[in-house]
């Protein structure tokens, strides 16, 4: 649930949304700083900070960041996978 655009569902689908975003060369150094996380059964609430810097054409950084909220729930295998994942810039 990136802001400003519709929910996007499916892991090909969200897959594709990140090769858009960052395939055009001009974001670097993206990083998650986990807040908090808690596990409720098989679902586990994160809550993070997230930067990036975006380099111009000049060469100039400017850093991004915001919060993120993901919730990912326990497979029968044992793996967690996020099934909610919405994010906000400030």
């Amino acid at each position: 649930m990136p802001p400003g655009v519709q929910p996007i569902n499916g892991s090909e689908a969200i897959g594709q949304f990140w090769t858009d975003l960052l395939k055009a060369g001009n974001r670097k150094n993206f990083a998650i700083e986990i807040a908090s996380i808690q596990r409720d059964g098989k679902y586990a609430y994160q809550t993070g900070r997230w930067t990036i810097d975006q380099v111009k054409d000049n060469g100039e950084v400017t850093k991004v960041g915001g919060n993120t909220v993901r919730i990912f729930e326990e497979q029968p295998d044992g793996k967690w996978l996020a099934t909610v994942h919405i994010y906000n810039v400030y």
